[in-house]
């Protein structure tokens, strides 16, 4: 067929499974690898798609070429034929790119992609083993000299290729020409790994994850890691070319048609492609595909095999021990260093995105350089902020967003320094926060706040016992160091405590309501209510504590906290009998007898302002050896013994929405499909 007819005219991905020279890779017959055929095969441009929709739209035309491959592969190898015609290219990537050979870079590219396309669909339809298998396959031929050379060119090739794509990343810069091959190598590593999607069992039982781990491989992770956080920090937008821009000639390789004369074009002989699907990009839109791809690379790469006390996830070590280039520390040599500054200022500006907080976390938790460096920002408000933004709007996020960013608020709650400074700095323009205009604001204080109203809202609806836990263990480390908390956030506080003494009556009147119901429903409430009371006088205790830290560390700096104590004393009556609540009612009530003393010696009828002024008076004056010391409130966050029953779900769901690679939710059998997945 000539280029005419298959040519630039081409509009849909309809033609693709006609396409003839796929048909015959994908055919009954094994391709030598010194045969034209490949030359042609690889010699087009084709407008690869960028978001799901059109990734689902070309795999379901070539649906029919990939189940022929399927079927035929075993017989023909001619997928192990595509990829030793692409190994001997890794090491000329780079001159490519310097010499600008475009042909090269374009056949490249379209090599990786058709690998990419090939390994995915393998991975969504095949067990690991007969995965495996399309690696090493090799036709049967009448002459032994060249089978023998076929079954050394198939040894390890899985090996061999996850090394190949390794070594591209690594390598190869970021030009407007490079920059759709490094983002294809990406997508096709993701999808090399995607096999996990399809089976349950742990990483560490899978032979394609235990090669990435070890070996070769293994020795690439400081590199690859420090070039994948490269790009994250850079955030390099993609070429106009990479969308379909209309000012480009062909789309995704920037540059690469219009170079090569058309003499040239005529000489290779081969269809040119051009699928016109131009993705109309709105001005929010991230064009930062790169750098979104390689942190989903970098997420995979770190949350797999860590589970295994023998050895060490090569990719998660690198994360933990690299450091400031700024310091004058000198680093390991297996360590690197990167700019934290940067680093501070992508993830601060991108910290929405469910991807940015899972790197929080890993970060803050894994590697104590960064959380040093975080911690000694006096610009933290860039990063809490918008953190708490996602806390606020939690009905509106994914609920793993949600808890993975109140567990960044709580381990940077571990340390005292985060919890003064937060308060030494003072918050304007909440336009989001719509419960109540707020002015003099610290942000310590709207920390307080949000984390009162979490728990509250978490209470009320959603009742996940990890989610309001963690909100009260980072409220008890900040207690101590509270200062001049806002009326209205004193008010936050006293105000949950009424609410939790109510459901605590709601539920004890259930429970003695029991008796006259059916046997049946009697064991059904009492098993209910039981649950329910158990968990809410855990959480009043905890709030108790946390007000008794705030009396017993930092009372001459909450005249507000006392206010409203003291407004509402007659709380804390219901409490005074209990035997889990007795001790520490005891020394809030020592303190509320002390302030009520105090203003009944005001002669005159008390005003709000007066009362205050008392208190503040008060505060300062107020012996401190009337209060009984109890042990400091610290808590610091441990992860569960198996990290991976979460963050392997979690990170590929991320994968499933974020990569603009389609999946098979139907195929899927890691995690459940959601609408909020």
């Amino acid at each position: 067929m000539t280029s005419n007819a298959m040519g630039a005219e081409s509009s849909s991905f309809s033609e693709l499974c006609n396409n003839e020279l796929l048909r015959r890779f994908a055919g009954g017959d094994p391709i030598s690898r010194h045969d034209p055929f490949w030359n042609q095969l690889l010699s087009f441009s084709f407008q690869i798609p960028t978001n799901i929709q059109d990734s689902k739209l070309m795999e379901e035309s070539i649906e029919p070429i990939l189940k022929s491959l399927l079927n035929n592969n075993i017989e023909t190898g001619n997928f192990g034929a595509l990829i030793t015609i692409l190994l001997p290219r890794i090491d000329e990537i780079k001159v490519a790119i310097q010499t600008e050979n475009h042909v090269f870079i374009l056949q490249t590219f379209n090599a990786i992609f058709i690998i990419r396309m090939c390994l995915k669909y393998f991975a969504q339809t095949l067990p690991e083993d007969a995965f495996l298998k399309q690696f090493s396959a090799i036709p049967i031929l009448q002459n032994s000299l060249e089978y023998a050379s076929l079954v050394g060119e198939r040894v390890l090739l899985d090996s061999r290729l996850i090394h190949a794509f390794f070594q591209i990343l690594i390598d190869t810069p970021v030009t407007p020409v490079s920059y759709a091959l490094l983002w294809e190598t990406i997508n096709a590593t993701i999808s090399l790994l995607s096999i996990k999607l399809y089976d349950d069992r742990s990483p560490l039982s899978s032979v394609l994850f235990q090669t990435v781990m070890s070996g070769k491989c293994a020795h690439q992770a400081a590199a690859l890691i420090k070039t994948l956080l490269g790009h994250l920090i850079a955030r390099q937008p993609a070429p106009a070319s990479f969308t379909g821009s209309k000012t480009t000639s062909h789309g995704l390789i920037y540059g690469i048609t219009s170079a090569i004369a058309s003499g040239v074009w005529k000489i290779l002989t081969f269809p040119l492609y051009v699928v016109r699907k131009p993705v109309e990009l709105e001005v929010e839109q991230d064009t930062c595909f790169l750098a979104n791809q390689s942190l989903l690379l970098l997420l995979i790469l770190v949350n797999h095999c860590t589970n295994d006390r023998t050895n060490i996830n090569p990719y998660l070590q690198s994360l933990c021990t690299f450091t400031n280039n700024s310091s004058s520390e000198t680093p390991d040599h297996k360590e690197f260093t990167l700019d934290f500054s940067q680093l501070y200022s992508v993830v601060c500006e991108q910290i929405n995105d469910n991807q940015i907080s899972l790197f929080l976390y890993l970060i803050l938790h894994k590697n104590a350089n960064v959380k040093a460096y975080i911690l000694s920002r006096t610009d933290i408000d860039l990063l809490l902020i918008p953190i708490l933004k996602i806390l606020y709007n939690a009905e509106d996020n994914n609920i793993h967003h949600v808890y993975i960013s109140l567990i960044n608020i709580l381990i940077l709650s571990e340390d005292d320094s985060f919890n003064e400074a937060i308060h030494e700095i003072v918050v304007t323009d909440l336009l989001w926060y719509s419960d109540r205009v707020l002015s003099k604001l610290s942000l310590g204080g709207l920390v307080v706040a949000i984390l009162l109203r979490t728990i509250h809202c978490n209470i009320t609806r959603t009742r996940d016992k990890y989610l309001h836990t963690n909100c009260l263990a980072a409220l008890a480390n900040m207690s101590a160091h509270f200062r001049q908390l806002h009326p209205y956030v004193s008010h936050k506080l006293v105000n949950l405590l009424q609410f939790l003494a109510k459901k605590h009556n709601r539920i004890l009147t259930l429970a003695s309501s029991s008796p006259s119901l059916t046997e049946t429903d009697s064991v059904s409430v009492a098993m209910d209510t039981n649950n329910g009371l158990d968990i809410i006088e855990d959480v009043i205790r905890m709030v108790l504590e946390i007000v008794n830290s705030i009396l017993s560390n930092a009372l001459q700096y909450n005249p507000n906290v006392v206010y409203s104590l003291l407004y509402h004393r007659e709380l804390f009556e219901q409490f005074r009998n209990h035997p889990g609540f007795a001790d520490i009612v005891s020394n809030v009530d020592k303190v509320l007898d002390y302030f009520t003393r105090l203003l009944e010696l005001e002669d005159s009828a008390p005003s709000v302002d007066s009362v205050l002024a008392v208190i503040e008076t008060g505060v300062q004056r107020m012996p401190r050896d009337r209060i009984k010391r109890f042990p400091d409130l610290r808590f610091r966050y441990i992860e569960e013994e198996s990290p991976e029953e979460f963050f392997i779900p979690y990170l590929w769901s991320l994968v499933y929405k974020s990569s603009g690679l389609y999946w098979n939710h139907e195929l899927i059998t890691l995690f459940p499909l959601i609408n909020n997945v």
